[in-house]
This record gives structure tokens, C-alpha cells and sequence, in this order.
């Protein structure tokens, strides 16, 4: 994480549409723009869940963000992915593939 990480992290948490607000960041970091500007004041509680989440990435092991932990639907193993995946490639991923 850096210095902007956590601002914007909460800032798509507590947004009215989250999933919207967080298109819209990585929308920005695509283009060059940085992401989202958000401001540096987070309550308590949001940081606390942002503090529990990316201690459990850390302990996942996960070096990147979108990180996937699911259980493989004809192995039963647990799996780990980091990166984003096409429709394909996550229902190959998750077992569910031809």
C-alpha cells in the first residue's frame, strides 16, 4: 500500500455504490490519472477493516491486488490467484471449465 492506498480504500468502502466508485478509481489508475483523489480522514472502524484485510493478503501471501482464494470445484483444493482473470480463465481457474 501506499500513502493514497488507504484513503481511497475507504473511501470505496463507505461509497453509496461501491461498485460503481471502484470502477471509477480503476478507471483513473488506467488512464494515468492516479486513481480516485479521497480524503485522509478515515473513521476508526473503516481503517480498522482495512488494517484486518491487508493483514490477512499479507499472510495469504498475496503480492497483488484483485487476490483470489477459492476452493477448486472438482479438486476441493484450495487455490490462490493474483491478478485479474476473463470469465474463461476464473471458471478454469475455479474447476468449473470444459
Amino acid at each position: 500500500m501506499n500513502a493514497k492506498s488507504a484513503p481511497q480504500g475507504a473511501a470505496i468502502m463507505t461509497a453509496a455504490n461501491p461498485v460503481e466508485t471502484m470502477n471509477a478509481h480503476e478507471q483513473q489508475l488506467l488512464t494515468g490519472q492516479g486513481g480516485m483523489s479521497a480524503s485522509a480522514s478515515i473513521p476508526d472502524d473503516v481503517m480498522a477493516s482495512i488494517k484486518a484485510n491487508t493483514a490477512l493478503l499479507e499472510r495469504l501471501g498475496a503480492t497483488s491486488v484483485p487476490f483470489m482464494v477459492a476452493k477448486h470445484q472438482r479438486t476441493g483444493a484450495v487455490i490462490t490467484q493474483s491478478g485479474a482473470l476473463g470469465v474463461e480463465a476464473l471458471a478454469n481457474f475455479l474447476g468449473m471449465g470444459q
